[in-house]
């Protein structure tokens, strides 16, 4: 009974935290996890046991999904850990030294415990611009998760009186996610990270920011060539429009060609994604664009404001779009992605492994003779769409 009264404190801890009702919990998940349907009402499905795939809205996080109680009283310490594994002295860090070694590598890799592998990978996706644009999160337990997503939509007909009716069922397919690894180095002297009393921030951030750079960049524009994971710019179905900023590409201003004048571009990517029913929720570009579009004024000099179908987005800007792309005879062109970014589903493990060494050679910089320490960090994770058609990228953008 008094095992029954922990269980029970840990489940209305979590719904706590997640803002869950207990009674609308998915039964696949003690924590309270919501499934698709409660997020966002498309109910996605593993198509091989028929029950809902969890997902993670952007507010809610991956450290929901550990239990609170599973590693003694308190916060586990990321700073701590690195230092024991570094240093080899836990003194001071031995919860961190249990739980680590729970799920130790070979050849000095180490796995880091599920409570602060949750925190650095909430903390990549807080720094996403992806999440910010609303795309899900799908907790994966295994190298690969399998859903089902619609491939067609029913078409409804007018009935006549006693005809036979032509069936016209909706149809589904399979989407496989296959987890990619994504890999980190950050590097800090031998003095901060044996002094830093704010070393957990350290670390924490620093592996969460240039992982969730790339993250974005592949999520983006990712090749889909093996190890790289597909991004929305090379999934099948995604409409790319290389035609509104001319063959060459051109600038956005008030006095270039009919199409990409002003906001017009973007207003044309919205129509175009209405015209499919597909109800866009944000666009993502470059920060040069971005200041490109700060910069467009009216003929009298007044600031010029988006129109009514621009305003309604989230409007983002990302350093993982380049300014360097080619279109025609031109080298430095940029693009834009528009769509429902709640159609975007990030499969992420929930392990994150860990390596620190004090010798390695970082490029041409040895860690030894810089005093530097080197932590290198991967997690896994892969990308898919659940309706490719809520997604167009328009290039060209000089």
């Amino acid at each position: 009974m008094d095992a029954i009264k922990e269980i029970d404190a840990t489940i209305a801890h979590a719904d706590k935290l997640t803002g869950i009702d207990p009674n609308k919990r998915n039964p696949g998940n003690m924590f309270g996890l919501p499934d698709a349907s409660q997020v966002n009402g498309n109910g996605w499905v593993d198509p091989r046991s028929g029950r809902p795939v969890a997902v993670l809205a952007p507010e809610q996080r991956m450290a929901d999904l550990v239990d609170p109680m599973a590693y003694g009283e308190g916060p586990l310490s990321m700073g701590k850990t690195v230092k024991g594994v570094a240093t080899g002295n836990w003194k001071g860090a031995e919860r961190e030294f249990r739980a680590m070694s729970e799920g130790s590598g070979g050849a000095g890799q180490f796995l880091v415990a599920l409570p602060l592998s949750a925190q650095v990978i909430d903390k990549v996706r807080n720094r996403s611009v992806m999440l910010k644009a609303g795309a899900l999160t799908i907790p994966m337990d295994a190298q690969t998760l399998s859903i089902a997503r619609i491939a067609g939509d029913v078409s409804p007909a007018w009935h006549t009186e006693a005809a036979a009716i032509t069936a016209s069922d909706m149809t589904f397919e399979q989407v496989k996610f296959t987890a990619q690894t994504l890999v980190a180095i950050c590097q800090c002297s031998v003095e901060v990270f044996e002094d830093a009393s704010n070393l957990d921030q350290i670390v924490s951030d620093a592996i969460a920011k240039v992982l969730a750079i790339e993250l974005d960049r592949a999520c983006l524009r990712g090749s889909g060539t093996l190890p790289e994971i597909k991004g929305i710019r090379n999934q099948s179905n995604v409409t790319v429009d290389s035609t509104t900023f001319t063959t060459n590409g051109s600038a956005i201003s008030t006095t270039t060609p009919t199409g990409a004048v002003a906001w017009d571009w973007l207003s044309k990517q919205v129509s175009g994604l209405w015209g499919v029913n597909e109800n866009p929720n944000a666009a993502i570009y470059s920060a040069r664009t971005a200041g490109e579009l700060d910069l467009l004024r009216a003929s009298t000099g007044e600031v010029l404001p988006p129109p009514g179908s621009v305003s309604k987005l989230q409007l983002l800007y990302t350093n993982s779009i380049p300014n360097n792309l080619t279109q025609g005879s031109n080298s430095d062109c940029s693009e834009a992605y528009v769509g429902d970014f709640s159609q975007a589903l990030i499969g992420m493990r929930r392990e994150l492994m860990l390596e620190v060494s004090r010798t390695a050679t970082v490029g041409s910089t040895s860690m030894f003779s810089t005093m530097q320490v080197a932590i290198r960090a991967y997690l896994r994770a892969d990308f898919q769409l659940a309706r490719p058609g809520a997604f167009r990228v328009v290039t060209g953008i000089r």
